[in-house]
C-alpha cells in the first residue's frame, strides 16, 4: 500500500457480479490494514439481506471500525424498490458531514413519496423479506445448474442475485458472445469486461426475474450454444 496515496479501502458484499459474501476473517484482515494505515473503508452492502447459506457481516460492526467505515446502502435490493431511488450512508460525524454538504448540490434530497415509503419498509415483518429470499435462492439453484448442464462454468453464489459464468470454453470475447445471444435469442447479460479486464471471458446473469422467464431463457440460451 502507498501509504502517501492510498486513501480509501473499497468493499462490496454481497458482492456484484460474483455473489461473493467476505468472510468475517477477511474483513477483520480488511480492518488490521484499515487501522494500520489508518485508512476509511467504504463498504457497499446493497444485498445485505440476500445471502445463502452464509451469515452477513458488516466491516463496520468490527471492533475499531467506528471512526474508519463508511457503509452504504440502498431500499432497491434488499426490499425491492428501485424505482423510488432511496439510500444511505453511515459513518464518522465529520465525514457524514462533509458528504452531506456535496449531496445537496448534486439532489438535495429523495422525493418524499420515496422516503414515506421507505419507511414504511423498515417496518415491515422481517417475513416478507425472508420470503423474497427463499425465492431467489430457488431462482439461483435452479439457474446455476442448468448453465453448468450447458457448459457455462458457474461457482454457486452466496448472495446478491446474479451468476457470473464462465465463457472461455466458447470464446474469449464476452462484449461480442453477450451481442451475439441478444440478438439472437432476446437474451441479455452484461460482459464480463465491463467490470474490468479480469472479468473478460465471463458474462453475468440476473436471476432476479420471473421463474419461468429464466427456464425460457435457459432453453434458448441451449440453442444458442449448439450453433456458436
Amino acid at each position: 500500500i502507498d501509504k502517501k496515496k492510498t486513501k480509501v479501502i473499497m468493499i462490496n458484499t454481497p458482492s456484484n457480479p460474483t455473489g461473493t459474501v467476505l468472510s468475517k476473517s477477511t474483513l477483520e484482515e480488511i480492518a488490521d490494514i484499515a487501522i494500520e494505515y489508518d485508512l476509511y473503508i467504504f463498504s457497499d452492502e446493497a444485498y445485505e439481506k440476500l445471502v445463502y447459506g452464509k451469515k452477513h457481516i458488516s466491516i463496520g460492526s468490527l471492533n475499531g471500525m467506528n471512526e474508519h467505515v463508511v457503509t452504504f446502502q440502498t431500499f432497491s435490493k434488499s426490499y425491492a424498490m428501485p424505482g423510488f431511488r432511496v439510500g444511505y450512508a453511515a459513518g464518522p460525524e465529520k465525514l457524514i458531514k462533509a458528504m452531506d454538504k456535496v449531496h445537496h448540490y448534486v439532489t438535495l434530497c429523495a422525493p418524499n413519496v420515496s422516503q414515506l415509503m421507505a419507511l414504511k419498509a423498515l417496518s415491515l415483518p422481517n417475513k416478507y423479506i425472508e420470503d423474497m429470499r427463499k425465492e431467489y435462492d430457488r431462482r439461483r439453484k435452479f439457474i446455476v445448474n442448468r448453465l453448468n448442464e450447458l457448459g457455462l462454468r458457474t461457482t454457486m453464489p452466496n448472495g446478491a442475485f446474479y451468476a457470473f459464468s464462465n465463457i472461455l470454453d466458447y470464446t474469449t470475447d464476452s462484449f461480442k458472445f453477450s451481442e451475439q445471444l441478444l440478438k439472437k435469442t432476446k437474451v441479455a447479460v452484461v460482459p464480463g469486461v465491463e467490470f474490468g479486464r479480469y472479468g473478460e471471458g465471463y458474462i453475468r446473469f440476473s436471476y432476479a426475474t420471473d421463474y419461468k422467464l429464466i427456464e425460457k431463457g435457459m432453453d434458448r440460451i441451449e440453442k444458442f450454444l449448439k450453433t456458436y
